[in-house]
């Protein structure tokens, strides 16, 4: 480098300093380095990453060579790259943080593009980088060579390709910064091979610290919420659980004393799940919404979209008399598609807390209490009928999706998380599972099958400590298996539980549901998993994996009480029944709904 670039860049790096506007602000220095290699490394540590995720291939050799000089970072190999997102989306999700992909260019990119969409359905934070070839050969378009960034932007909130070794470190800065701010989701960058190589001094900029807006005056929605003769309930979406905020919902919901409902596919857990004021998630219709939401005339919604519809109707969710307050993390979702009586922009625990707070001293405390005391009498009762029937369905053979989903519930701890993709046992699960924090129950929104495996992977990864479960149905199973190796090759306590009933179950439900299809003649078309039988065990054990086929629920639950005490990973294909009833169309949304449905 010619001394007077060297000058220059010491005179920027004098201008980056900024002015600390707050004493409790952290101290902000920007770094310099002297390669595209270290500007990377250096901006992976700065953001907190320990763990990369990817599949490799030519263009990605620098990134490897880089970290082979390394111990700071966790290389989490997986053998397939709709498999490596899904890892990486689940490690997001249970640590909070972004994660930090690297594929192989167009193909790799190309092959991870379901689990994407997933990730930027569900809002989970992550930095996807592929390796581009390099900028002097693209003229000549090399093999594997590709616009990249109109690849990936569809499915990504941002998509860039860096163009030179100035600006990366200020695109990967940006990636991380996008990546983690509301309405969070995967961001894509191109780093094209030469650029990593490169061998000039660059200034890395310091991270933001962004401090959380105060809460504003909520008395005007209390006392919206408590007008008289007003009858009212909540609806909670993902953001409650990914705020920390569940406690914060349940304490509002208390002081009200009125119900509360889940959004459709809710992904983490938004309010505790046993709590007897929750009803469960809302249908993804929304003529089956309004059935549950038509007698309130206010709806306190906190959640950036919380009335997710799946298919058509004629209905809105709720009816035109009935007014919406909304707390969203996204100000564009505040009255993008449903007006407003009142609404606020922030994060769900601050605006709850500063509710919760204004309630108590305004709130009718013995006519909320009433209600509450109630409702835990309703859920007692619910309860004993519930285990009633699964008493009864017990003596079916094979098992019942519900008496399958009880013995795997029942060997839970408290400190147990489940990741689910199994529509099958899926709304069991959410009426059965004693959960109160978002990282012990995650699910995919995306309704993408692939998912659930390897999001167990990397739930384990963020949680080694902690035993995870993965209920994942025959069909999806098949999308992502290569989790499995990673699973072994990390020895991680993971225990993988098939639902085997030899076929695409909700779509011949949802077949089934609907007049004129030659389904009412019992022919479905491309929906049975058999001649041959998919062995999901021998497939297990063939990457390392521990596995055993089982039909009955006790054997069910002692093979999983055996499987947390060895700690390692274990497959454990369950045969059981074909169920009829759509449960990706109606979903029950309280444990009287679940018991008269079944």
């Amino acid at each position: 480098m010619k001394k007077s670039n060297a000058i220059d860049l010491d005179l920027r790096v004098k201008k980056m300093i900024p002015v600390q506007n707050s004493v409790n602000a952290p101290e902000m220095k920007p770094v310099m380095v002297g390669s595209g290699r270290e500007c990377l490394l250096e901006i992976l540590r700065s953001e907190g990453v320990t763990h990369i995720f990817g599949n490799p291939g030519t263009t990605e050799l620098p990134l490897l060579d880089t970290l082979a000089g390394s111990d700071e970072f966790t290389f989490v190999l997986g053998l397939q790259e709709a498999t490596v997102v899904g890892m990486a989306d689940g490690y997001a999700q249970s640590t909070g943080r972004a994660a930090f992909v690297n594929l192989h260019t167009t193909v790799g990119l190309g092959n991870a593009m379901g689990n994407i969409v997933n990730a930027n359905t569900t809002n989970v934070p992550m930095v996807i980088t592929a390796g581009q070839q390099s900028r002097r050969h693209l003229a000549y378009d090399p093999l594997l060579s590709g616009d990249l960034v109109s690849q990936a932007r569809p499915v990504v909130k941002w998509a860039h390709e860096v163009r030179s070794l100035e600006e990366m470190p200020l695109i990967l800065r940006r990636a991380f910064h996008e990546a983690n701010t509301e309405p969070k989701g995967p961001v894509f960058v191109s780093l094209p091979m030469d650029v990593i190589d490169e061998q000039s001094q660059v200034v890395i900029p310091p991270r933001s610290h962004i401090f959380e807006e105060a809460a504003p005056d909520m008395t005007p929605i209390a006392e919206l919420l408590l007008e008289a003769g007003k009858r009212v309930c909540m609806v909670v979406g993902d953001e409650v659980g990914r705020y920390d905020a569940t406690q914060a919902a349940a304490e509002v919901a208390e002081r009200l004393g009125c119900p509360v409902f889940g959004s459709p596919f809710f992904s983490g857990v938004p309010f505790p799940l046993q709590h007897p004021l929750w009803q469960g998630m809302l249908p993804p219709n929304f003529a089956q919404m309004r059935a549950q939401l038509k007698d309130y005339d206010r709806i306190l919604l906190v959640g950036d979209q919380a009335f997710l519809s799946y298919t058509w109707s004629e209905e809105q969710p709720y009816p035109a008399s009935t007014e919406l307050i909304q707390f969203a993390v996204d100000r564009h979702k505040l009255g993008r598609a449903f007006a407003l009586r009142a609404g606020h922009c922030g994060s769900p625990r601050m605006l709850l807390d500063s509710l919760a707070s204004t309630l108590w001293k305004r709130q009718r405390r013995t006519e909320s209490s009433t209600m509450v005391a109630q409702a835990r009498e309703r859920k007692a009762a619910a309860t004993l009928a519930m285990q009633t029937r699964i008493e009864e369905l017990a003596l079916q053979s094979p098992l019942h999706p519900l008496v399958a989903t009880h013995a795997v519930l029942r060997t839970l701890g408290p400190e147990a998380i489940i990741v689910d993709e199994c529509l099958v046992a899926n709304p069991y699960v959410r009426q059965l599972f004693d959960a109160t924090h978002h990282e012990q129950y995650l699910y995919v929104r995306g309704a993408g099958l692939g998912w659930g495996m390897p999001a167990a992977v990397g739930a384990a990864l963020a949680h080694p400590d902690r035993p995870v479960t993965c209920l994942v149905g025959d069909g999806a199973a098949m999308y992502s298996p290569q989790a499995l190796w990673s699973a072994a090759h990390f020895e991680l306590p993971v225990t993988f539980v098939v639902f085997n009933n030899r076929e695409y179950n909700i779509l011949k439900n949802y077949m089934r549901a609907r007049d004129g299809y030659n389904a009412q003649a019992g022919r479905f078309i491309g929906m049975d998993l058999e001649n041959p039988a998919i062995d999901y065990v021998a497939m297990a054990r063939s990457m390392g994996v521990e596995a055993i086929k089982l039909r009955e629920a006790d054997e069910l639950s002692a093979a999983l009480f055996r499987a947390r005490e060895k700690a390692k990973p274990m497959l454990i294909e369950l045969t059981i029944a074909s169920t009829e009833g759509s449960a990706l169309v109606s979903g029950p949304a309280s444990h009287d709904a679940l018991v008269q449905a079944i």
